[in-house]
């Protein structure tokens, strides 16, 4: 079977379901940063992961050229299990409106390998597998994930997967 097909008949099982346990993913690996007493000064996580499933809504949502009402519900529906998280992000929402740019790596990222480089863990690459899977819910939202939305899936998923193993040789700007 294809990916194209594998992912469209994931979407038609259980993309709120997936979606949704890696939203929960997300929130336990914030939980354990939050922990780390060595984040920069001043670093608000929850705004940060707002951001991170921004960057992956906006990338995402618009790629078919619009922006159904069924993604953006799903994607309420997503974050609204955990209030902090929804007013987080309608607060960054409002302040930035646009996190569109296929190569963006969100912040969070960089946070979470600068933790797995001190600590030893893995949290970077499995944020990223949280993103993939909420980036999958919000494609598949509407019951139709285009070829737009699946090649520009792939693309913005390729990046992300890309920067970790030379995210220690990057700088941020």
């Amino acid at each position: 079977m294809c990916v194209d097909n594998y992912m469209t008949a994931l979407a038609v099982k259980d993309h709120v379901g997936f979606s949704i346990r890696s939203v929960d993913s997300l929130v336990e690996i914030v939980s354990i940063l939050r922990e780390d007493s060595d984040l920069p000064v001043g670093t608000d996580l929850s705004l940060e992961t707002a951001r991170a499933i921004k960057c992956v809504f906006d990338n995402l949502a618009w790629s078919d050229g619009e922006m159904s009402k069924a993604e953006v519900q799903h994607l309420l529906n997503m974050i609204g299990q955990y209030e902090w998280l929804r007013n987080a992000y309608l607060q960054v929402d409002e302040v930035e409106p646009s996190a569109r740019g296929i190569n963006k790596i969100p912040n969070l990222i960089f946070l979470a390998l600068d933790h797995d480089e001190r600590k030893g863990t893995h949290y970077a690459a499995m944020l990223v597998n949280s993103l993939e899977m909420i980036a999958f819910g919000v494609i598949t939202a509407d019951g139709v994930a285009s070829q737009d939305e699946l090649a520009k899936f792939r693309e913005h998923l390729v990046a992300m997967r890309q920067f970790l193993p030379n995210a220690g040789r990057k700088k941020r700007s």
